[in-house]
């Protein structure tokens, strides 16, 4: 009859290996608490992205008629699921002009043939039908921003003197008007975004010069930005 083999000796580790092993321990526990509590006071942390184009287009005719700016929005909390953020504010301003704008809808631009865009409008919806494009202003909605998620979104802006704070307000009486007054220059919109929890942006965009002509007879123009860039830091 055999004998049976002998058990392998269990390995102890000396003093100085649990002491390695315990002190380890104890720094990723520091440093898993001290990034939850940081986060825990951080809270949101939004991320910007510049805009790519800028589109201006008319809404109504005559003297009743409102030039529109829209432009995207893309922002990315890359807080955790439990610090959303919201949008509370937005307005709107050119470089070299004393007018400021206030957030008026959210809206999606659709381009193409007009046999294309012939479809009716969605329900609840306001639709604006130009050459070439169509306009759906889906109205005033909560901007947030969740945690570990994206939103991104058309913001539309009225040009135009009853939703205008600052000097040169009277030069947007119509969309006429507010074209006369953007041509001949360079386009620079700035678009600043107060966030409730994560401070405030600053949205830039220089684009080319407004074509006056094109504008009023087309009833919308589009225009890339040549430079854009986001700044304004989060609070912590």
């Amino acid at each position: 009859m055999s004998e049976a083999a002998p058990a392998p000796a269990r390995r102890r580790l000396s003093k100085p290996q649990w002491l390695t092993l315990g002190a380890a321990g104890f720094i990723m526990s520091v440093t898993l608490a001290i990034i939850n509590a940081f986060y825990a006071v951080r809270g949101a942390e939004v991320i910007v992205q510049p805009p790519e184009q800028v589109l201006l287009y008319r809404d109504g005719e005559g003297d009743q008629a409102v030039l529109n700016f829209a432009i995207r929005l893309a922002m990315i909390n890359a807080a955790d699921g439990a610090h959303g953020d919201v949008l509370m504010k937005s307005a709107l301003a050119f470089k070299g002009l004393d007018a400021r704008f206030a957030f008026g809808t959210e809206l999606t631009p659709v381009f193409g043939d007009d046999d294309q865009l012939a479809s009716g409008c969605d329900s609840g919806a306001r639709c604006v039908a130009l050459p070439g494009l169509k306009v759906t202003e889906l109205g005033e909605t909560t901007l947030d921003v969740p945690g570990g998620g994206v939103k991104a979104l058309t913001a539309g802006f009225p040009l135009v003197e009853w939703n205008c704070e600052g000097r040169d307000c009277a030069k947007f009486a119509d969309a006429d008007a507010a074209a006369t007054t953007l041509a001949g220059k360079g386009l620079e919109p700035i678009v600043t975004l107060e966030f409730f929890g994560d401070g405030d942006r600053r949205m830039t965009c220089a684009a080319r010069a407004i074509d006056e002509a094109y504008l009023k007879d087309n009833g919308w123009m589009s225009a890339r930005c040549r430079t854009a860039g986001v700044t304004g830091d989060p609070w912590l």
